[in-house]
């Protein structure tokens, strides 16, 4: 299976902020752990705990009443540095080892698991 990227769309029946949705969600015993609402990349995310610096599970709000749940690289800055010298030294086999590795499908399966988990607190 091939697990380089996934996202899933989650839409919810009011358009929340990003603040307001982390209100609403923080408290719920989600499989991907806890939730975090973290400001990376000039962006407002919703983040939970890393299983790797190329493996995390990310919400971030996409459109009017539309999230994404999405797997990406850590939201670290340390990550972005680690993750750049990884690329450079293994080129495109780094690439698939991450595609294709445990944690990496750990990752995409928390995504889908999340998506369906947020579904079913109809918000």
């Amino acid at each position: 299976m091939f697990a380089e990227n996934k996202n899933v769309k989650v839409t919810v029946q009011k358009d929340y902020t990003t603040d307001e949705f982390y209100e609403l969600i923080k408290d719920h015993p989600f499989s991907a752990g806890k939730p975090e609402k973290i400001r990376y990349m000039m962006t407002d995310r919703i983040v939970f705990p890393a299983i790797d610096s190329r493996n995390q599970v990310q919400i971030m709000k996409t459109g009017q009443k539309k999230w994404h749940v999405t797997k990406q690289d850590e939201a670290k800055v340390e990550s972005i540095f680690a993750n750049s010298f990884f690329y450079r030294i293994f080129g495109w086999i780094g690439i698939f080892i991450n595609a294709f590795g445990e944690n990496s499908k750990k990752t995409v399966a928390l995504v889908e698991t999340t998506a369906k988990e947020l579904e079913a607190l109809n918000l």
